[in-house]
Formats: structure tokens, sequence, C-alpha cells
């Protein structure tokens, strides 16, 4: 019951700072008319097949019946204006060219944890957000091991500068009105101005850690000096060509990071293309890990 409670508390309050640190509305409201949502999938292979499947006749059943790209179109503009936005977006669409990109590579990154894939909730394992931080579509896993895990593809003509810098550099190339270690202040000084009372206790900034296969600069938002009795930290980092989002209690994260890298997944099969971390031949990469096929069991937790 408690593994549940903290489940649903780091989901709740996720959901908040995510939406907070985003310039695009969350799935409440949306800009320009537009609005967004989220799929749930309760394994890779579904994942896979929900991303492979995707049509306009499905999507006329969602919620909003409206298609992704017609949505895109309608405020694709004014994020052009604030966001960098790719020629393959452009073409594509932003969510488009996401999900182009995992079916062309038929491959996505996949948590680990002490050399074994982290095993993912029955419930909500993979979850697809359509626009979420730096107005990107975000790729969720409902993990067991206490801490939420995003992740999102960007440009990669930024790559060899971004993981030489550091996330808060890459949310600020790739959406400079979005919340990065320069403007927080600001940002926060409005919210909490707005209403959002915890925004008075928030701080923004930048520390390394040391994953398992590599040193990252992150950038940290920090909740701890809230009275609350379990005070939650968000996570930015670069892995190669994605911004990864970590988010739990501080002595957790702190815990399972050095133990945490990622691995890339075939996506029909989930089967690993190789046996060490990241992607092959990766210049980012420090030290190598022993990887494991089996899936992590609730006792090794």
């Amino acid at each position: 019951m408690k593994k549940m409670y903290y489940a649903v508390l780091i989901a709740v309050l996720l959901t908040a700072i995510l939406s907070s640190c985003s310039s695009v509305p969350s799935s409440s409201g949306g800009l320009s008319g537009a609005e967004f949502q989220s799929w749930y999938y309760t394994s890779m292979e579904e994942f896979y097949e929900g991303l492979r499947d995707f049509s306009k006749e499905e999507l006329e059943d969602i919620r909003y019946k409206e298609d992704i790209r017609y949505k895109e179109n309608s405020y694709l503009e004014d994020t052009r204006n604030k966001t960098r936005v790719t020629e393959d977006e452009l073409a594509n669409g932003i969510f488009g060219n996401m999900r182009k990109k995992l079916l062309e590579d038929e491959a996505l990154l996949f948590p680990y944890y002490q050399g074994k894939m982290i095993l993912l909730r029955d419930t909500q394992a993979v979850t697809l957000i359509e626009s979420g931080a730096c107005r990107k579509p975000w790729i969720a896993y409902g993990t067991t091991i206490g801490i939420g895990i995003r992740t999102m593809y960007y440009d990669t003509s930024l790559i060899n500068e971004a993981n030489e810098k550091g996330a808060s550099w890459l949310k600020s190339e790739i959406d400079p009105e979005g919340l990065n270690v320069y403007n927080y202040e600001d940002i926060y000084k409005k919210l909490f101005e707005e209403g959002f009372s915890h925004a008075k206790y928030t701080t923004v900034y930048e520390k390394e850690y040391r994953l398992g296969d590599r040193d990252v600069l992150a950038m940290v938002i920090d909740n701890t000096r809230r009275e609350d009795p379990h005070p939650l930290i968000q996570l930015y980092f670069v892995y190669d060509d994605a911004l990864v989002s970590v988010f739990g209690r501080p002595e957790v994260v702190e815990e399972i990071l050095p133990d945490l890298t990622f691995f890339e997944h075939d996506l029909p099969t989930n089967t690993p293309l190789r046996e060490t971390p990241g992607r092959e031949g990766s210049e980012f990469s420090t030290r190598h890990v022993k990887i494991e096929d089996d899936t992590m069991s609730p006792a090794d937790n």
C-alpha cells in the first residue's frame, strides 16, 4: 500500500511540475484551441503496435476527435516563433516526426537499473505524451523502483554541445521561454503571483551526477524547501540524443542514479540490440556496464 501511495504521489506531482516547466498548456487546456493528451500501454509490444497503427480513423474515436497533425498545424506557427522546430518536424509534424523516427529505427531507449531491465507497472507501463515540456512528445516509463522516468528525442544537430553543456543549455536552445537555470526566478515569481504557492519554495540549479555509464550535468528542479514530509526533486539530463527526466524523492534519486543507464531495444520483439548500454559507438559513454537480459523481479527492488 505504501509503494502504491508513493507511485500515485509521484505521478500527481510530476504532472504538476512538468506542466509548469512547459510553455505549452497541458491536456487541461490548449494553445490556439489545440488540446493535448496521452496514450497508455501495458507493455513495450503494445506501445509499438499503438505507435505503428495510428490512423485518422482510429484518432476519430479519441476524446478530442481531432487528428494529431491538424492540432499541430493550429499551433505550429506559434511554436516556430518560440521553439526550435526542425525541417523534418515542419514536414512531418512535431509528434509525427518522433513517431516516424521510432518506426524507422524500430528501436527505443529503455531504462536499466543495476544491469537489468527496470520492471514496469502492469498498467501504464509506457505512456506516449503528445506534447509536454519543450513543446515536444515524451515517452514515460511506469517504473517500480520509486522514481519516474521520461525521455524526449531532440534535434541531433545539437548532440555534441548538448552532451557537453548539459540539459539546461539544451532546454534553453530548444525552448527559450521554457524553464531553465537562467530564467527560473522570473518564471516561479510569476507562478507564485498567480497563486501557485509551491513556486515560492522551488529552486533550479545545475549539478553533476554519475550514471551507470557516464557523468551528466543535470538541471535540478528542487522542491525540498517546502514543508512536506515527502519532498521531491526533478532532474533533466542529456543522454546521447535524448533528453531524460527523472523524478522522485531526493534520497531515492541519489541512490538510484549511479546504477541507472539506458539501453537501446528493438521495438517489435523487445530484444536487446547489443550488449553494452547506450548507443553503439557512443562517444559520450565513460565506462562499460554489464547488461543482463532478464527483467528485474520485485525482489530486486
